[in-house]
């Protein structure tokens, strides 16, 4: 499943090779291993909120910087620190209209990066004059690695039970 950006810039580069018959492109690749990079929970926020309340974007980089801002400049001790860090992602639920302290079910994103290493085929030929614009004109093919990240909306339900929100999508 791909995330609906994602999915329009496929389907827009589509409708540019239709509309310019003058390129061939060729790609094939094939899957050989993958490892996990990295593994995000991020807490309250999901796209669709995001999607539909856009001064959420950046929201934790506003309130990390904000509190080191402020420990820097008001010498806060760790338990400040941490107390002030509560007291922010209670303010980010309250905007999101979340209770983090009720019984509620509370969403996450769960966000993975994954290293995936392929064989591959990729070029892209300008018909009329031969000029390779993009990739390498080479049967045998070469191996690369593409780093995915992929999305899927977890939460709780009021018995604290995990509860998955939809499949796992690819993610820009």
């Amino acid at each position: 499943m791909l995330d609906a950006k994602l999915h329009n810039l496929y389907k827009n580069a589509r409708l540019h090779h239709k509309s310019n018959q003058n390129l061939r492109i060729r790609l094939q690749t094939l899957p050989l291993s993958a490892e996990l990079e990295s593994l995000i929970t991020i807490p309250i926020l999901t796209r669709d909120l995001v999607d539909k309340n856009p001064s959420l974007k950046h929201s934790y980089r506003a309130l990390i910087y904000d509190l080191f801002t402020r420990k820097r400049n008001e010498n806060m001790r760790m338990d400040q620190l941490g107390q002030a860090a509560v007291d922010s992602i209670e303010q980010l639920a309250r905007k999101c209209g979340v209770s983090i302290m009720d019984d509620d079910a509370l969403d996450s994103t769960v966000i993975a990066q994954v290293s995936v290493k392929c064989w591959e085929v990729f070029w892209v030929v300008d018909a009329e004059s031969g000029e390779v614009l993009q990739g390498k004109v080479c049967e045998e093919g070469e191996i690369v690695t593409h780093l995915a990240r992929f999305e899927i909306v977890l939460g709780r339900d009021v018995k604290g039970a995990v509860q998955k929100h939809g499949r796992w999508q690819v993610s820009l």
